[in-house]
Parts: C-alpha cells; structure tokens; sequence
C-alpha cells in the first residue's frame, strides 16, 4: 500500500485494496497493532498509546469505517499484560467502539507457561497461574460482550487448554496459531533448524530425502482448530532467510521460462496443500499473486510491488488459483 509515495500506506489504501479481496473470495483479513507507535512508518510494534489508532494512518474514525466495511481482526503483543486491566479493555474497546471482529494474541505460551525471574531464571508458577486466570477472563469478557469474537492463540505449547472453553477449564479461544505447519513446508527462514523445511530444500536441488513423514503429521494435525500460514509474517518480518514463496520453490533462481514454469508448480502444491487442509488458512499479502521481493518490517518502504498489476498481469494464474480454491 502506498505504492508510489515516499511515505507508508493509509487506511485509505487499505479500504481502496478491499475489492481486490473480495474479488479474491477473502472473508477476513488480519492487521497488525494499529495503536500509536513511534514515527509514521512501521508495523505497529512498539506502540505506546494503546487506546489511540495511528494519526499518520487515518485515525480512530478511518480504522472503524474500515472494520464496518470488511471483517477484521488485530494483532495484541503480550507486552500490553503489564497492565491487565489496559489489556482487557483495550481489546474490549477495539470490540465495541472500532467494529474489530476478533484477536490473534501475540505467544500466549509466555503469559501462562514460561515465567520467570530475570535475575537467574527461576520459574514463577504463581506467575504462570495468573496469566492463565488472566487470558481466562480476558476471554470471557470478549464474548460477553460479543459472543461471536473471533479469537486465536499463538502458542507453541500442546496444551489442550487453549482451545477449550473456559467455562471447561480452558483459556477459552477457538483456535492455535499453527507455525510448524511453516517450519514443515516451507521452512524458509532461519528459525526454521530441526524441521523437514520440505519446500525449502527442494529448492536447493540435491538429492537428499525429503521428511514427507512429518508433513503428514502436520496435516493430520490441523483438525485440532488450527490456524495455518505458509508463509509466516513473523518470520517474513523479524528472521534471516525467508523470502518469497515462488522465490524459494527455485532457490531464488530468475523466475523465467522453464524456471519459473517449476516454481510456479511447486508455489500450487504449497497453497494447495495449505487452502485444502483442515486448519483455517492465511497467507501473507502478496502471496496470492506470486510477489518476489521481501517484505520485511524495516525495509517494506523499498520493497513494495503493485499487487493489482501482479493481479492483471503475470500474477494472473496464482491470483485464479487461489481464488478458484477458496471459492
């Protein structure tokens, strides 16, 4: 967004690309934080005022008629629970005054597991307890006062609390935020060591055995109301290595004739495998058109690409794929 300008996008460009969407069969779409944070340009992390949407963005009303316009869900960092309170009514906030649909929380597994005392890492099982009690509540609130919030947990625990309601015992969100299903297909990025990395490695060429094994196990898996992403945007954002889909599937090879015709294939059985799994899927934006560039948090500005020439142009047959699949 913002293609063309010296300065990010807006929430303008942000309603502008909603057509595109909806011609893409997309029935939510994930932002990041939209608090104000330092500067104008960012992905939201770091923000410092967490009942004010960013001036340079369009503001508190361009953010709500945003939401009414198209299904919307945000991004919470687990920093806010220094001040559980701000946290609760923060999102009960977001809810009610901005029209936002549901939550994806920031690594729940460091509010309710891993605890600890900085000075010489001693567990604070008090702590771990209060945190669960915490995202209990926190749960709680939101479909009181929405019963029909939309809320994911990114967690790296195999807990079976997370997703179970909390008038059972559980933290009470309907579905977990699934990267190993990233770290098995793809693998891209450097935190991905220890992993099959399967579209990654066939990338490089060499004959070594793939891990289809662990694959299949990932897929099984996503019957447990899991959230998948092939390609991730933490990873994309913050890790070195990944970069995109279609530039992996060949080793960053130029994308052209036969080329291109191999990564093109290998870019289809990747979503393929991701749009027809049992997990909800999302993807990354610029994906479904087979951008290249990487898309990182500190250089986006210079790495932007008109995703509706893509659309029109040679993007075309990933854009039909993917819309082909979802519809």
């Amino acid at each position: 967004m913002g293609l063309g300008r010296a300065t990010g996008g807006d929430l303008d460009d942000a309603i502008q690309i909603l057509d595109h969407l909806r011609k893409h069969c997309v029935n939510a779409v994930e932002l990041l934080s939209m608090a104000e944070f330092d500067g104008n340009v960012g992905w939201g992390y770091g923000n410092t005022h967490h009942f004010c949407v960013e001036s340079s963005a369009g503001g508190r009303d361009k953010y709500r008629h945003l939401n009414l316009l198209e299904a919307i869900s945000t991004t919470i960092p687990p920093d806010l629970l220094t001040n559980s309170g701000t946290f609760t009514s923060g999102a009960a906030f977001l809810v009610e005054e901005m029209h936002v649909d549901g939550f994806r929380v920031d690594l729940t597994d460091a509010i309710h597991r891993n605890n600890k005392l900085y000075v010489d890492g001693r567990e604070l099982g008090h702590a771990n307890v209060y945190g669960q009690n915490f995202l209990c509540q926190w749960s709680r609130t939101l479909r009181m006062i929405k019963p029909a919030v939309i809320l994911i947990a990114e967690d790296r625990t195999g807990w079976d609390a997370i997703t179970k309601p909390s008038t059972q015992g559980g933290l009470g969100f309907q579905a977990k935020w699934d990267l190993g299903f990233y770290h098995c297909l793809i693998g891209d990025s450097d935190y991905s060591g220890g992993w099959p990395r399967l579209f990654f490695n066939a990338g490089l060429g060499e004959n070594d055995a793939l891990q289809f094994d662990h694959l299949s196990e990932a897929l099984y898996n996503t019957r447990y109301y899991r959230v998948i992403v092939p390609e991730s945007r933490d990873e994309a954002g913050n890790a070195g290595g990944p970069a995109r889909t279609i530039v992996v599937a060949v080793n960053h090879a130029p994308l052209f004739g036969p080329t291109r015709t191999v990564a093109k294939a290998r870019y289809v059985l990747c979503y393929g495998l991701s749009l027809l799994s049992a997990a909800t899927p999302v993807f990354f934006m610029g994906e479904e058109v087979g951008a290249q560039q990487p898309y990182r948090y500190n250089n986006f500005l210079h790495r932007r690409e008109d995703i509706i020439a893509l659309r029109d142009g040679i993007g075309r047959p990933m854009f039909h794929f993917f819309k082909d699949l979802i519809s």
